[in-house]
């Protein structure tokens, strides 16, 4: 494809600026991004925007209940730690109540 052939030393890097395509970094965080702010526009009753609307407020401090605790354990890096870091470091709560994600899954 390209005229590339297998034994040609060319990088990855060269490759993509031939092909103009994105990596799939790039494409994992539109897409991830893109997830986020579908699932947090939804309805307030779909059980989606529930789930994420309580992972939200526990990552960020907020318990669910009075008598919840942690699970034991070094905290695993999660869906929305990935997000937040695809935001660059916005906090979740602040990306749930704007529209600022709506663009980011316009590809």
């Amino acid at each position: 494809m390209l005229s590339i052939h297998w034994w040609d030393h060319i990088t990855n890097v060269l490759v993509l600026q031939k092909t103009g395509l994105s990596t799939i970094s790039e494409i994992l965080r539109n897409r991830r991004l893109s997830l986020f702010g579908h699932v947090a526009r939804s309805d307030l009753e779909v059980p989606a925007n529930k789930a994420l609307l309580l992972m939200v407020n526990t990552h960020e401090g907020r318990k669910p209940s009075t008598n919840w605790t942690r699970p034991p354990g070094r905290p695993r890096r999660t869906w929305l730690n990935l997000v937040q870091e695809d935001a660059n470091a916005i906090p979740l709560s602040s990306l749930w109540r704007t529209e600022i994600f709506r663009g980011y899954g316009a590809t």
